[in-house]
């Protein structure tokens, strides 16, 4: 599992927000098995399940947006495991929440 979090420049809703950058996972060898809007305890989120044609791996992200921060949850393992591990998967990610007291994620600035 990994997590990332990215700050947007703009606003952007959910699916605008998906839509950016999932044109680029056939570039990198990616086939989308499944793209859907979930909810996830109360909260909207954006499912995605692809397979590395190339690298035998598969991997299922779901993504969560909140005003210009969003967090993208990968789980990753090969395709022949995947049935087992995405129950793993899957209980970890039900455990998202946003934060309502966390400080807004600030971007570095260059002191240049």
């Amino acid at each position: 599992l990994t997590v990332r979090v990215d700050q947007l420049k703009e606003t952007a809703t959910l699916k605008t927000y998906v839509k950016t950058w999932m044109k680029d996972y056939p570039r990198f060898g990616f086939d989308v098995l499944v793209a859907k809007p979930i909810r996830v305890e109360g909260q909207n989120g954006f499912l995605l399940d692809v397979i590395n044609r190339d690298a035998a791996k598969q991997l299922r992200q779901v993504v969560f947006l909140k005003d210009r921060v969003a967090v993208i949850l990968t789980c990753r393992d090969h395709r022949e495991n995947f049935d087992k591990s995405i129950g793993s998967c899957n209980d970890i990610i039900r455990t998202f929440k946003w934060r309502d007291d966390a400080e807004p994620v600030k971007a570095q600035q260059s002191k240049n």
